[in-house]
């Protein structure tokens, strides 16, 4: 998948991770999404932890790693997935700033493949996981995400890799990622 492919899925994961942190049996993610973006405490490192998180918690036998996100690079704040990184600004309707996201005038929240592409369910699957596995994550502070992918075995492995080369960032293999612990609290 091209780094561009890979924006509308993140688009759709961040409605999916402000939807799981203000569902009140509300069925309606345009209303709930715009009646909350203000408060949702997110920005670009914080949706690049959770992302992370969310990309390596294994939902029937596979990894978003393996279906969508699958270049992450270990960085001094951890890990990264550089083709979102890069192309963030891309995104149908959030604009992410290092210190909060809001909307762009034109958001639409109806994701018109969503029914025909099963990568849709396979994200809704896994910020369920996610959730299920410590719902506390959603609203922890930027800066505790970033010492908890810190404590990612693939993390220190490659992290160290790289400064040991005199680099900030170095690819973190899928191989490594999936065969290390990572830790969810």
């Amino acid at each position: 998948m091209t780094a561009l492919e890979k924006i509308p899925y993140f688009d759709y994961f961040i409605s999916q991770i402000i939807f799981k942190q203000f569902d009140d049996n509300e069925s309606n993610l345009d209303h709930i999404i715009r009646s909350n973006i203000m408060n949702c405490g997110l920005n670009k490192l914080k949706l690049l932890k959770l992302l992370f998180l969310v990309s390596v918690i294994k939902v029937d036998e596979r990894y978003l790693l393996d279906d969508i996100f699958d270049n992450f690079y270990a960085m001094p704040y951890g890990p990264v997935e550089s083709d979102v990184y890069n192309n963030i600004s891309a995104l149908a309707n959030y604009i992410v700033g290092n210190r909060d996201i809001s909307l762009k005038e034109t958001a639409d929240f109806t994701y018109p493949n969503k029914n025909h592409d099963p990568l849709y369910s396979r994200i809704d699957k896994c910020v369920n996981a996610l959730y299920d596995k410590n719902k506390a994550l959603f609203n922890m502070p930027t800066f505790d995400l970033v010492e908890l992918t810190h404590k990612a075995d693939s993390w220190r492995i490659v992290f160290a890799e790289a400064q040991k080369r005199g680099k900030y960032s170095l690819h973190m293999p899928k191989e490594i990622i999936k065969e290390t612990t990572v830790y969810f609290r």
